[in-house]
């Protein structure tokens, strides 16, 4: 189901922030439909980066993480992953960041520095 352990956390991040909720499954669902739309010629290959870029949308534009504040986020576990032996992305990061919790680091908890998914 997982191909990368960032797919599986981006996953459990959404059915957190559902059951906690930031949105109901059907507005959920339209946002990461409304994204894959988008995309019409791919091959499912990049699925998950789909469904974080909806997740951050939906988060955005429900106020609960603002724009800069996910390019913040997802900037500074982009660094302190390339400096953490092994990938391991807890080493380096300020955790002031997570001052508003967990919906407003989205990025950072659900790549933890796949360029390819931030666009960093």
């Amino acid at each position: 189901m997982f191909a990368e352990p960032w797919q599986a956390q981006a996953f459990a991040l959404t059915l957190n922030l559902h059951e906690s909720g930031a949105f109901s499954w059907p507005v959920w669902a339209e946002a990461l439909s409304n994204e894959l739309a988008r995309h019409p010629g791919d091959d499912g290959s990049r699925y998950y980066e789909h469904w974080v870029a909806a997740l951050e949308g939906l988060l955005a534009g429900r106020a609960l993480a603002a724009p800069d504040e996910l390019v913040a986020r997802k900037s500074a576990w982009a660094k302190a992953y390339r400096r953490t032996p092994h990938g391991r992305g807890d080493v380096g990061f300020d955790r002031r960041l997570y001052r508003r919790g967990p919906a407003a680091a989205t990025a950072a908890a659900i790549h933890h520095g796949d360029d390819r998914v931030a666009g960093v």
